[in-house]
């Protein structure tokens, strides 16, 4: 998970998504390890790029939940995130390029 950490919302956010992780199952790793499923970015664009940084090293799926002001790369608005979540757990989600 990378948040950005200068905006109170997206601690809020990454909050959330925790509790809902553990909810469901799906096991919240360190950022440097080695495999990962999915990087989840919560913030704006520029930490949406940051995540897709990492999760084209390992090959992982991007997540973007939308802190910042515009949201052009990021998937869902913090609203969506349980649905997300229900996705992540079930392992269908699908992806775009």
């Amino acid at each position: 998970m990378v948040v950005h950490e200068r905006r109170p919302q997206a601690g809020t956010v990454a909050e959330r998504f925790r509790e809902g992780c553990l909810l469901r199952g799906i096991e919240i790793v360190d950022q440097e390890a080695e495999h990962v499923d999915a990087v989840i970015a919560i913030g704006g664009d520029g930490t949406v790029l940051r995540a897709a940084r990492i999760a084209l090293k390992s090959g992982a799926a991007l997540l973007g939940v939308n802190v910042g002001r515009k949201g052009f790369l990021a998937d869902v608005e913090p609203a969506g995130l349980p649905e997300a979540l229900d996705v992540l757990a079930s392992g269908t989600w699908r992806e775009s390029a």
